[in-house]
C-alpha cells in the first residue's frame, strides 16, 4: 500500500467564513478565527471519511516498486504532475508523460503504463516510485457537491454550539445517520 503525503493543501475552503456565519446566524467578528478553524476541521473530517480531497490539492504517493496499476488514493485525480523513480542503479529518473496513462474514471484512480509499454525496472527501496498528482473537484468552492458543503455547515454548527466533547441533556434533532447520509454518495469504498 502506498504512503500518500499532502504536498500543497487547498488554497481555499469549500465554505466561506461569510457562509458559515450566515448559517450560524453570527453577526459579529469576535469568533471569526474560531469559525474558520471549524470550517477547516469539518472539511478535513469530510475528506478523511470520503477518502477524497474536495478542492485542488497536490499529493505525493510513494510506492516500493511499480505495480501493474498504481492506485492513487486521494480522489478525484485531475492531473499527474510527475512520476519519479529510482532506477536499478539507485539514480532518480523522471518518467516522461507519454509513458503512462491516468485512469481517472476509477476511484481510486489508477496509473498504468501507456499502451504497449511496461514500467521501467527500479532498485529495491521503500521509496522507489513517487507519483505527484493533483486531486479535487476543482479550484473553486462551487465545484464541490452541495450535499458535502451542507454537511460541512452542519458540522461547523455542531462544533460552534457544542464546544465540549459531551453535553449532558442535549440531543441533536438531526441524527448522525442524516449527517453521514449527506456524504455517502461521494465516499470511496474499496473491496
Amino acid at each position: 500500500m502506498p504512503i500518500t503525503a499532502l504536498i500543497n493543501p487547498p488554497s481555499l475552503e469549500p465554505i466561506t467564513l461569510a457562509e458559515a456565519k450566515a448559517h450560524l446566524r453570527v453577526d459579529h467578528d469576535e469568533d471569526d478565527d474560531l469559525i474558520s478553524n471549524y470550517i477547516t476541521s469539518a472539511r478535513t473530517q469530510a475528506e478523511n471519511y470520503l477518502q477524497r480531497t474536495l478542492l485542488e490539492t497536490v499529493w505525493e504517493a510513494t510506492f516500493t516498486r511499480f505495480e501493474t496499476a498504481l492506485k492513487l488514493r486521494k480522489a478525484k485525480v485531475t492531473e499527474i504532475v510527475t512520476v519519479k523513480y529510482l532506477d536499478t542503479a539507485g539514480a532518480e529518473q523522471t518518467l516522461a508523460s507519454d509513458k503512462y496513462k491516468l485512469k481517472s474514471s476509477y476511484e481510486p484512480a489508477l496509473l498504468v503504463p501507456a499502451f504497449g509499454l511496461s514500467w521501467p525496472a527500479t532498485c529495491q527501496d521503500l521509496e522507489a516510485v513517487k507519483v505527484r498528482y493533483k486531486a479535487g473537484y476543482g479550484t473553486t468552492a462551487d465545484k464541490v457537491p452541495q450535499p458535502i458543503c451542507q454537511w460541512i455547515l452542519l458540522q461547523v454548527g455542531n462544533l460552534y454550539e457544542n464546544r465540549e466533547t459531551e453535553v449532558l441533556g442535549i440531543t441533536s434533532t438531526l441524527s448522525d445517520s442524516f449527517f453521514t447520509g449527506l456524504l455517502d454518495a461521494y465516499r470511496i469504498m474499496e473491496a
